[in-house]
Parts: structure tokens; sequence; C-alpha cells
């Protein structure tokens, strides 16, 4: 670094002046700072709209795809007795449906066990109970108390949880066990099948030697319009295709329609709506008219790029806007969209009002799906639907090397110019600074030089002035 030696001999605040030269000469380095930051945030703003961009071609392809429409409920008299789940492209239609009985799991269980003596005091095994054991059917090894580690030592209620336990971990075991208390001071151990309807053969020695059937294992029987099903569960999957059933409660009857849901449907146009918006509101929001004002040093108070003339964005919003006003149906009845419930400023007449966005009437809607649905169904999902058009044109947009992609790399490769420019410009600034440093440094020494001949020649001046006197 140069040496600054500010007014020592000239009288003059180099360093002020050297910071006002510098100032004008970073002008251009500062507008390449703002340009930066204004293009960086136009790629910013671009991506999000590729983003958004993609929400709705997503929302469109649902709308399009071949079972968009294909979403149907069932309509249950009675949600207490009977629930189902109904796949997309299940057929309409009406079921009788009878339950007759509920899959039951088997259940068994031995008498209770006495855990306390007469004092109240822990009753702890026997010899002969250490022998006792359970054996459960698809399980090769009987449960034998003596073989799990129990001793003497310990208490009739703990063989009890631990042989709960060793069946429970049983890798092969079909059924799950459990310790209830049956009585004050007794307790049971019961065993449960894990599959309704499957019968599993149990048998008990000594400490278990009651372990009997409490609750038969039994299938589900029911009646789908007449037709008897059984099934070893209560849930009963494609007895009626594309429909799980869930039932809940024995020796009722329920009425079920399989039909459109229209909520269903609804939701998904929501879903585009809501997306279509949330683009036209990004793309109004920052293409608005900027002004450019300049501080007092040249540099930009506020540089931005101005959107408002983008042409990408101008025809994208063109395009967006042309698609919905394309939409047409059969009849009359269904000629324009804002006839099945979906217009653009709805209700408003003024151009400064206007913003774009679309208004959805669900209501509306649904009622036109239930009048027409292959109608309906078309203005969407058609060679010239809605979904179709959208998820077509927004793939040139947002595809790998669509058009916004393109955008995207054009702005970095803006900023990477940029960066090089101001890694140049500071490079020149630096020097430019250390040579006006330089400049103003010998300025000084020369100054010195001068002030002290100037003294030199006062004195020799004053010396022949003071010596002619004297003569």
């Amino acid at each position: 670094m140069g040496i600054s030696l500010p007014g020592l001999a000239s009288n003059l605040d180099t360093t002020s002046l050297i910071n006002a030269i510098m100032s004008q000469e970073k002008v251009p380095y500062k507008n390449f700072e703002t340009k930066k930051t204004a293009v960086t945030n136009n790629k910013t703003i671009f991506n999000n709209i590729n983003l958004k961009l993609k929400a709705l071609r997503d929302a469109a392809i649902n709308l399009s795809d071949v079972d968009s429409f294909k979403a149907n409920g069932a309509n249950i008299s009675d949600s207490s007795k009977l629930t189902a789940i109904v796949d997309a492209s299940t057929a309409t239609g009406n079921y009788a449906i009878k339950i007759i009985t509920l899959a039951k799991q088997q259940v068994n269980a031995t008498n209770a066990i006495a855990l306390n003596d007469s004092d109240g005091k822990k009753i702890k095994l026997s010899s002969d109970d250490l022998e006792s054991e359970i054996r459960v059917e698809g399980i090769n090894e009987p449960f034998i108390l003596k073989n799990m580690g129990l001793t003497l030592d310990n208490t009739v209620e703990e063989a009890l949880n631990k042989v709960a336990n060793e069946i429970n971990k049983n890798k092969d075991s079909n059924v799950q066990a459990s310790v209830i208390q049956t009585a004050d001071g007794a307790k049971s151990i019961v065993l449960m099948g894990k599959e309704s309807g499957k019968s599993i053969a149990m048998s008990g020695t000594g400490l278990f030697s009651t372990l009997t059937t409490k609750v038969t294992a039994e299938p589900a029987t029911i009646e789908i319009n007449g037709v008897p099903i059984t099934s070893s569960s209560n849930t009963i999957k494609d007895a009626i295709p594309g429909v799980t059933l869930q039932l809940l409660a024995d020796k009722s009857s329920v009425n079920m329609e399989i039909k459109q849901d229209q909520d269903k449907i609804a939701e998904k146009v929501q879903a585009f709506v809501d997306a279509y918006n949330n683009v036209v509101s990004l793309i109004r929001e920052n293409t608005k008219k900027i002004t450019n004002e300049k501080n007092s040093d040249g540099s930009y108070k506020n540089f931005k790029t101005n959107l408002q003339g983008d042409s990408m964005l101008r025809d994208l919003q063109r395009e967006m806007g042309d698609i919905i006003s394309s939409i047409t149906g059969p009849n009359d009845q269904y000629r324009l969209l804002d006839q099945i419930g979906i217009e653009i400023d709805k209700g408003i007449t003024r151009g400064a009002e206007m913003t774009g966005k679309i208004s959805f009437d669900k209501a509306l809607f649904k009622q036109k799906l239930a009048d027409n649905p292959s109608v309906v169904e078309e203005m969407f999902k058609g060679d010239r639907g809605l979904g179709t058009l959208f998820k077509d044109n927004l793939n040139n947009y947002t595809k790998a090397n669509g058009l916004m992609q393109i955008k995207l790399d054009g702005y970095d490769r803006e900023i990477k110019f940029i960066d090089s420019q101001m890694e140049s410009l500071q490079t020149r600034l630096i020097l430019r600074e250390e040579a006006l440093k330089k400049q103003y440094a010998q300025l000084e020494v020369n100054m010195s030089k001068l002030n002290s001949q100037k003294t030199w020649m006062t004195n020799q001046l004053a010396a022949l002035t003071a010596s002619a006197k004297s003569s």
C-alpha cells in the first residue's frame, strides 16, 4: 500500500480529495452491484413462477387424467353398521347389505388362578407347578415353566406373566397372550387368535389345566343383494369389485349407493383454480412499472430490471387467459366455463380493478356435474378440455429444457458476466487509488522541498539586506 501524507506541506486534505475522486470512480462498480442484485432478484422471481407453473401443470394433469372424473364414493344409510372404501374406478350401483354375523377371533382362557394365600402372601410355585405347560397349534415346543428359567422362588403371578411374554415373543405364535385380573388376588391367562374365523387347538396342564375355549372362531356372514358371502375377516375386499367393506355390527341391514363423488372432483378443480391464481398473482405482482431514480453520485436508488416488458411473461399471461376463454361445451347450457362455475374477474367491469384471477362457484359446478357428468368431464379432460390444454401448453414452459429454464440459464450467464466485470473493475479501482495516494504523497514531498528552498532564499535575502544596511 502507498503512504498518504495528508497536508503536511501543502495544507491540503489529500485524504478527503482521494476519497472524493474514488467515490466518483466507484459509481460504475456500485451500479454493477445494484444490477447484480436486480438480476438475482429477477432470477428468483422467475424461479418462483416456474415452481408455481409446475404446481399448475400437476393440477391440470389431475384434471386431464383418464380417471380424473371417476372419483366415486359410497353413500351408506348407517355408517355405524358398515363403512366402505371405494376405488376411483368402481362402477356405480345400489346394494342392499345384510350383516348376519361378524367374524370372531377364538378366545381361550383359564379359570381364575389364586395369587395369594389366606394370609395375603404371594403364592410361590411348587414342584408340580414347574411342570405346567401350554401347547398352541403351530408352535412345535410347549411352553413349560421349568424351561423358562422359573424356580421355586418365583411366584405364581410371575409365572403367568412369564409364559404370556414367551408366547408373544414366539415368531410362530398365531395367538396373542395376556394376563387379566378376574377377582381380588386372582388372575387368568387369556389366549386370543390373531386371525378372525380361524380355529386354533390349545391345551394346558398343571396351573393351566383349565384352559378352555371361551369364544369360538367364526367367519363373517353377509348377504349382498341376496347373495350369501362368507369371510374370515370383518374386512371384506372386492365382494363388490373395487370396494372394501368394514363390518361393524351384526344382525343389521344397510343400503349402500356407489356414485360419483362430486366433492372429490370439485376439490381437484379447486386445486387447479388455486394454482392458476397463484401464477397470475405472482406475474402481476412482479410486472409493475418501476422508475429507476438516481442518487447524487449517479448510482441508482432502486435499480431493477423492468419485468413489465418481459415478452415471456406477456405471452404466458395471454396463453393462460386464452385457454380459459377457448373452452366450449356442446350446447347453450354448457357453452362456456362460467356456466359451470369457472370465471375470470367475475363481476368486475373496470379494467383497473381486474386481477385476472379465476373464481370458482363450487355449488354451481356440482349441480352441473350431477345434471350432465359426461359433458362436464369432456370440458376438462377432452382433447380440447381445460386440463388437457393446460397440461400440454405448460409443458413447453416447465420441462427440463423449457422456456423457463432457458430464461433462468440466461440470468445465470448475466450474473456470471457481471461478476467478471466487477472483479476486473475492482482491480482497476485498487490500482487507481494506490496511484492517487502516490501522486499526492509525491506532491507533499515536492511541496516540502519547495518550502525548504523558499525558506533558504528568504533567509539569504534577509542576510543580504542586513549586510547592506550595516555598510
